[in-house]
């Protein structure tokens, strides 16, 4: 069991927790830290201090006062109100991401919660109930607030429960699964949907994807490096040192070791090899660098209050960490570098094509009368294209919404949920050139070194490579 402490998160637990199911508790010092923020909120309520959201409306209804006897209700009817949404539902591994990480964001003593209530949190994770979210519908300001509607309804026994992929009313789930519906208290409706994590989980399921996919970059062009008898000289590690750029360095070292025992035969014509080859250092060191700038903004946002208002040393704070700029910019810096690294394979499928007559014209066994592998590059072309149109920045973009009193948004959800159509286009990608590579080493009989020997050893262990069309 993984304990919710001051540590916080790191994607190592959040893999553990999200993805593999272990089941979490919360620390006895985070514990007392929530219960003595509850009495301080409960304080100034009775002193009178007006708290938005809490005994008055939101949005543009902030100067509406609500009446003590309609507070709790107006609690449940926020959740209620909010929950409007479009779409597939969420995979369930970004709802209980999301879960998670609210869990974590009030677990941090500052935004008036009781502990009952993420207790109850947490039992929802750690009985796998996965409430029913919509895709779309979040504009990432004031936080996420129409998906984490949907899991606040479903904590107090509405809404729907996602059970064998079928949807299901809560209450009947929850009784099946012996979950007595929460009953909220004062500011805990708010508190619930006004924050970032849907966003952040959408991003984080899609980093885990990316990372994924740039290790297969990796693997594929190496094959297609010595496919089309690259020249290592341009892989020295010395030309990343008087770039001061560490990843190219890191880069520079994984090929030269991968490609160890590699002799380059010299069918090239020209004198240089192509930028697709030549520069592999620097498009992916660049790469490598930006995907740790946004895994380092990731932890950070993962550890982080996203709420409002906060409630620090018996005093209100009004403010707006609610807002996903961070996490809209990070998203498109992830969608920029898909459509790089596919757009990168793609010039390589391009070269391995057979353009400088190194290797058959489309890898085709019999040239005219074989059209080989001439479709498959159409395709990578096609995705690559679609991925470049996806990379629009969605943080460049903003409507104003609730009567302009939120007239600046992030649309943080949008940003980071796009990554997953990207993604599988570049997965596609991927695949051509690394199913390219391997026919274009068959048909040139290479003797790979021995990393790349026993990659493709193993995949012909279960795959045939067949030249006929």
């Amino acid at each position: 069991m993984i304990e919710i402490d001051k540590k916080g998160l790191d994607l190592e637990k959040y893999k553990k927790i999200v993805y593999l199911k272990e089941k979490i508790k919360i620390s006895k010092e985070i514990e007392e830290k929530i219960n003595k923020n509850r009495e301080k909120l409960l304080l100034l309520l009775k002193k009178g201090k007006l708290i938005y959201s809490v005994n008055t409306g939101v949005g543009k209804f902030a100067d509406s006062v609500i009446p003590e006897d309609k507070r709790l209700i107006f609690q449940e009817n926020i959740l209620r109100s909010h929950a409007i949404g479009w779409g597939e539902p969420a995979p369930p591994e970004v709802v209980r991401g999301a879960i998670l990480l609210r869990i974590n964001s009030l677990s941090q003593g500052l935004s008036g919660v009781s502990l009952e209530l993420i207790e109850k949190m947490v039992e929802f994770l750690n009985k796998d109930v996965i409430p029913f979210v919509p895709l779309k519908g979040s504009v990432g300001a004031s936080g996420d607030l129409a998906p984490l509607s949907f899991i606040g309804l479903c904590i107090i026994g509405e809404g729907y429960i996602l059970e064998n992929k079928e949807m299901m009313p809560a209450y009947f789930i929850l009784k099946k699964k012996n979950i007595e519906p929460y009953k909220l208290k004062e500011k805990e409706g708010i508190a619930l949907i006004n924050g970032t994590q849907f966003s952040l989980s959408l991003l984080i399921h899609s980093f885990f994807e990316f990372e994924n996919l740039f290790k297969l970059a990796i693997i594929s062009s190496l094959f297609s490096f010595v496919a089309l008898d690259g020249d290592t000289l341009p892989l020295t590690p010395f030309l990343g040192k008087i770039r001061n750029s560490r990843e190219q360095i890191y880069i520079s070292k994984v090929f030269k070791k991968a490609l160890k025992g590699y002799k380059k035969i010299g069918l090239r014509k020209s004198v240089q090899d192509p930028y697709t080859l030549r520069c592999i250092p620097q498009i992916f060191g660049t790469i490598l660098e930006f995907k740790n700038f946004i895994e380092k903004l990731i932890v950070s946002e993962m550890n982080a209050v996203s709420d409002n208002p906060i409630i620090k040393g018996g005093k209100i704070i009004f403010g707006g960490n609610f807002h996903g700029q961070r996490l809209s910019v990070s998203a498109d810096v992830m969608a920029i570098l898909i459509s790089i690294l596919g757009n990168f394979s793609e010039r390589r499928i391009f070269q391995l094509m057979g353009v400088e007559d190194i290797l058959p014209k489309f890898l085709a066994k019999e040239e005219g009368f074989s059209s080989g592998y001439m479709i498959a590059h159409v395709i990578s072309s096609a995705l690559t294209s679609f991925n470049k149109t996806l990379s629009f920045p969605n943080s460049a973009d903003t409507l104003p919404t609730s009567l302009n009193q939120e007239d600046f948004v992030s649309m943080s959800a949008n940003s980071a949920l796009r990554l997953f159509e990207m993604l599988e286009n570049l997965k596609g990608v991927l695949l051509v050139e690394f199913i390219s590579s391997l026919r274009a080493i068959y048909m040139r009989k290479i003797k790979l070194p021995e990393f790349l020997s026993k990659i493709y050893d193993f995949i012909l262990e279960d795959f045939k490579i067949i030249l006929e069309d």
